[in-house]
């Protein structure tokens, strides 16, 4: 079931994805939400699974990362255009490093690196907020807050 904003559970940090955890249902919920919609990721938290693990819609594939972590981050960066599932119809700028190296499980525990670049890195970055209990919204919402005292 998809978690939508202002659900409280969006803004907790989830903890980390053990082998003999159950996420098969997070599994298939997300091969079918990418493949039904046009966003490129999703995290467990959306999901209401409150693990580290997101998906990603790479070349007509669907990759799963677990306990994810960023390891390298490019100082160059850009304004990417970011949406979210769990906010629909919103729309925000977000500066993002262009290329990262993260370090993640499969869906067999076997450790990975991974390097992404431009979209893919944006995007990774973005799951990973979520599962730190961050929204594309949070800083629009504390300015917000400040204006209006």
């Amino acid at each position: 079931m998809l978690i939508i904003y202002p659900n409280k559970i969006l803004k907790k940090k989830s903890s980390y994805l053990r082998k003999n955890d159950s996420f098969n249902n997070f599994i298939n919920e997300a091969n079918d939400i990418l493949k039904l919609n046009t966003n490129i990721g999703i995290s467990g938290v959306q999901l209401g699974f409150k693990k580290r693990i997101f998906a990603i819609k790479y070349k007509k594939k669907i990759l799963f990362f677990i306990n994810p972590e960023i390891i390298w981050k490019s100082n160059e960066s850009n304004f990417y255009s970011e949406g979210c599932i769990s906010i629909p119809d919103f729309y925000t700028k977000k500066n993002r490093s262009n290329f990262i190296k993260i370090k993640a499980f499969n869906l067999l525990f076997k450790k990975k690196i991974f390097f992404a670049k431009n979209l893919y890195s944006a995007c990774i970055q973005h799951e990973i907020d979520h599962l730190n209990g961050k929204l594309i919204n949070d800083g629009l919402i504390a300015q917000f807050g400040r204006a209006s005292v």
